[in-house]
């Protein structure tokens, strides 16, 4: 479904510390892997997001992992 809106649309998102400190660690640590001074926050969740819609093994592991905190 294409959403007729042209601008991108805002997300807010609140962690835990661990899971931040993770996510930022995975960061920097992609930069190392990809040679570059940095990968952002928000390239990581837009990647992800992607993936989930795009790789019916990620939406699985994502529905698995759903499953477990219910």
């Amino acid at each position: 479904m294409t959403d007729p809106r042209p601008d991108p649309v805002r997300l807010s998102l609140d962690l835990a510390p661990p899971a931040y400190r993770q996510l930022r660690a995975n960061c920097d640590e992609l930069a190392v892997i990809l040679g570059r001074t940095r990968v952002t926050q928000a390239e990581v969740l837009r990647v992800l997001v992607t993936l989930l819609n795009e790789d019916a093994g990620v939406r699985e592991a994502v529905t698995t992992a759903l499953q477990a905190e219910h």
